[in-house]
Order: structure tokens, then C-alpha cells, then sequence
């Protein structure tokens, strides 16, 4: 092993740390001798505890290899929304912190230095950053690093990331008499969009990108195809879902409309948000509680387990991949386990 000093032709010298490993040898270049020292400091280490064996760290910048993730990865794999928070995050935040360092080169001081730094700044709205949005921004690195390691930029990763553990946050959801009052006070353009929210619990995504195509009269059936990466859905998950009786006049009504999806934009395309028209019905209604349009879907779970209380129909219905995610709508049927219980009769 040993490290060899040589000009280019501006005359600016360059330091290559040239070292075996098997049969062959392996050359990386450095700029300044102080990191060439400190990359044949750590290959000698990693020599002596054996770490290194068949697959050699190829030499690759930080933001080099973002790019590539989020071009063969991110963008081919994740749905658009996805891929646009992945985007952000290396663009914002990882890179500045990370972007000038190899991939072999992360430490555990870096990784910390990072989290110290990011709880320590202020959104663009003057919040402070909260854990939650760390954890989003380590999953990504996570993810990178693994990807790193199957595409054999590296042995290992040369970081242990460990997640913040974060309470589960409670959710807010309307009650019936409450669900009534927005539906009567939404806008008539929005308000068979908000029917499909409550009466199917379909997510924001999914309830924009039906088409009438996928509206089965016949059967009283809507055939989700479409919301997430690569036409499907946000878990990948196809689904049927029953028309509910008192959903049928919104759709029968969204039918007779021009174009091709079931709830248009104004000029005939796709939506893509609601976020104005759902707070003007809610204020409308006087309801007065921070309500996202996602808690349609969380109105939808909550009622179907106090009426229904039966958690596989709910998780089928709304297609979640995780049973943790099903499992807090429970405790608001406290005897759904006792009347199940009840059902077996020997």
C-alpha cells in the first residue's frame, strides 16, 4: 500500500493511494494529501479487521449518487408525490450536508452533526423541526445507503441510522351529524368528491384519478386501478368497492358529465386538489376542528367499526397494507371482539 504524488498537466498535484487486495490493485485519487492520508489510514484499518473482501467501495460523491437514486430509484419505484418529497428532501437538506463526501467517507459524527443541526432549524412557516420530519429525511438516507450496497458502492453501510421513536398521533374525524352539515355546505362541483371520501374512504389520489370507466353500474362497483406509482394504487393494491346506496346519486350524477374522469377539473382534466373548497365547507358547517381531507378517509374507518366493528371487512375495504394501521380504529367499537367471540358455538 502507498500513496503516490504526481501533476497534472495545470500542474496541480494529485495523491493516489494505491493498495492490493487478492490479485488485484486498486488506485483512488484524492486532491489533497490529507485525504489520501486519511483513505490509506482507512483501508489499512478496515484491512486489519478484515472487512474488506471481494466487493471494493467504488469511489462516488454523495450528490453523484443522489442523482442516480433518484433517477433509477425513487422516480421509477415511488408515486409522483413520493418521488417529489425524495427530491426535496436530497436537495434541501442531505446534500448540502452530506453531497461533498464520498459515499465511503459517512460517519456516524456526520450522521449526528445532521440531526443535531436539523432539530436545531425553523420551517419556512417559523416551526421548529420536529423529529417526525428527521425520521422522513433518515428513511430516505437509509434507503439510499441499502440501495448503495446492492449496487456494491459499497461493503456496507458505513452508518447505523437509528429512527426517532415517535407517539402515534391521534386523528381527528367528523362525527355523523357533523359529516352531514359539510356535505350540505360543500360546493355542488365538490360535493360528490367528498360523498366518495365518506362513503368509501378512498384516499385523495385515488378519488381524482376515476375515471368513468371505472364505475361499474351494473354491480354497483368502483374498480380502483389508479392513484399511486405506475397506475396503481398508493400500496400497489388493487380493490372493488361496493357502491354505497347513498353514494349512488353522486355518481349517477358525476356520470353525466363531460370528459373522462368522474369528478373533472374546471377545464376537463384531472384534479389535483380540494384543499380550499374542503375548508370553505367546513366553515360553512361551523365545524371548527383541524381537519385535513384525509380525515375523510379516518371519518370513513372510524364510523364503519362503531356501526360494523368488524376490522378485516375495514382493512379490506381500505386496502392498508399494515394491520397496525387498521388496529387503532378498534377501540371505537370496545365489543367487537365480544360479539365475534360470541359467534362460536361448539
Amino acid at each position: 500500500m502507498a500513496i503516490r504524488t504526481r501533476k497534472t498537466k495545470d500542474g496541480k498535484p494529485k495523491y493516489d493511494v494505491v493498495y492490493r487486495i487478492g490479485h488485484k490493485q486498486y488506485s483512488e485519487v484524492f486532491s489533497t494529501k490529507h485525504r489520501a492520508v486519511l483513505r490509506e489510514s482507512e483501508i489499512r484499518m478496515l484491512k486489519e479487521q478484515k472487512k474488506i473482501g471481494l466487493i471494493v467501495p467504488k469511489k462516488i460523491l454523495f450528490a453523484e449518487y443522489a442523482k442516480e437514486w433518484l433517477e433509477k430509484h425513487s422516480k421509477i419505484n415511488k408515486a409522483p408525490s413520493s418521488h417529489s418529497r425524495d427530491e426535496g428532501i436530497i436537495r434541501l437538506h442531505l446534500n448540502p450536508h452530506f453531497g461533498k463526501f464520498y459515499l465511503h467517507q459517512l460517519t456516524q459524527t456526520l450522521l449526528e452533526d445532521y440531526i443535531v443541526a436539523r432539530l436545531g432549524e425553523k420551517t419556512y412557516r417559523g416551526k421548529q423541526v420536529t423529529k417526525c420530519t428527521v425520521n422522513h429525511e433518515l428513511e430516505v438516507l437509509r434507503k439510499m445507503l441499502n440501495d448503495a450496497v446492492k449496487k456494491q458502492y459499497l461493503d456496507k453501510s458505513p452508518i447505523h441510522i437509528e429512527l426517532f421513536d415517535i407517539p402515534e398521533r391521534d386523528y381527528q374525524y367528523l362525527e355523523k351529524d357533523e359529516a352531514v352539515k359539510f356535505l350540505e355546505a360543500a360546493e355542488p362541483c365538490d360535493k360528490g368528491v367528498f360523498a366518495t371520501a365518506l362513503y368509501t374512504g378512498l384516499r385523495k389520489g385515488e378519488i381524482f384519478h376515476l375515471k368513468k370507466s371505472s364505475i361499474d353500474m351494473n354491480n354497483k362497483i368502483i374498480n380502483i386501478t389508479e392513484g399511486g406509482s405506475n397506475g396503481t394504487t398508493k400500496n400497489k393494491k388493487l380493490g372493488r368497492i361496493p357502491i354505497h346506496s347513498k353514494l349512488l346519486p353522486f355518481i349517477e350524477a358525476a356520470l353525466k358529465t363531460d370528459g373522462e374522469y368522474l369528478f373533472p377539473s374546471v377545464n376537463g382534466g384531472m384534479r389535483n386538489d380540494a384543499r380550499k373548497s374542503f375548508r370553505r365547507a367546513l366553515s360553512k358547517a361551523g365545524i371548527a376542528k383541524p381537519l385535513r381531507f384525509h380525515d375523510l378517509r379516518h371519518t370513513f374507518a372510524s364510523h364503519f367499526m362503531m356501526d360494523c366493528g368488524n376490522i378485516y371487512a375495514l382493512k379490506t375495504l381500505g386496502r392498508w397494507a399494515d394491520n397496525k394501521m387498521v388496529s387503532r380504529y378498534t377501540h371505537l367499537s370496545p365489543n367487537y371482539l365480544q360479539d365475534s367471540l360470541e359467534k362460536l358455538n361448539y
